[in-house]
């Protein structure tokens, strides 16, 4: 008859502890994952237009504007959340 120790133990969870991590993180957001499938929800569908406006909040952050015309009209995806993201990209010097 085999004794494992507790020692063998432990390194088998230290070794698996990034799976272990990744099937649970799977298993918390099946449900979620399977809602918006059922209920046909576009997630990423405005991706695009959100980055379009982190950029022109970028390039200007108290004056920006349209972030798909070419005017100065006020875009209603303006928000305090995107002025961070775009301050934050500015000081950093990356863009969106």
């Amino acid at each position: 008859m085999m004794v494992v120790s507790k020692m063998h133990r432990k390194g088998v969870l230290e070794r698996n502890s990034v799976i272990l991590a990744a099937v649970a993180a799977f298993l918390v957001f099946l449900p979620g994952m399977a809602w918006f499938r059922r209920a046909e929800i576009h997630v990423f569908r405005d991706f695009h237009e959100h980055v379009a406006v982190v950029k022109a909040l970028s390039l200007d952050l108290l004056n920006p504007s349209h972030p798909m015309l070419q005017d100065r009209l006020p875009h209603g995806w303006f928000s305090p959340y995107a002025w961070i993201v775009a301050a934050v990209s500015r000081i950093l010097e990356c863009e969106p």
